[in-house]
């Protein structure tokens, strides 16, 4: 087991005492690029989609039912999901790579 993280590029899951118990993650080296860019594309296009329904349900009148709030709320869901969630799993699925796998 190697001495520190700048060793074998490694984070350590630290135990009760400081003390490294283990490899939790490892660098990942070998992500496509177009995998990258499908996954951005992807937020890209959840934000677009979502925001065009959100702001055509609050502009034009006749959208404004009970159903269509459903659809705009889950919408808002999906809004948050693209902002605060994806960016972090790319993060993970670029840089970082369970050490069981």
């Amino acid at each position: 087991m190697c001495r520190n993280v700048l060793e074998c590029s490694r984070v350590y899951c630290v135990g009760a005492r400081g003390v490294p118990s283990g490899h939790l993650y490892q660098i990942n080296q070998g992500v496509p690029l177009g995998l990258r860019c499908i996954e951005c594309s992807a937020m890209q296009l959840f934000l677009s989609r979502c925001s065009l329904l959100v702001l055509g349900v609050y502009r034009e009148r006749s959208l404004q039912s009970a159903t269509n709030y459903f659809i705009v709320s889950l919408a808002i869901a999906d809004i948050m999901v693209a902002i605060l969630v994806m960016p972090l799993a790319v993060y993970v699925e670029v840089n970082l790579q369970p050490a069981l796998l």
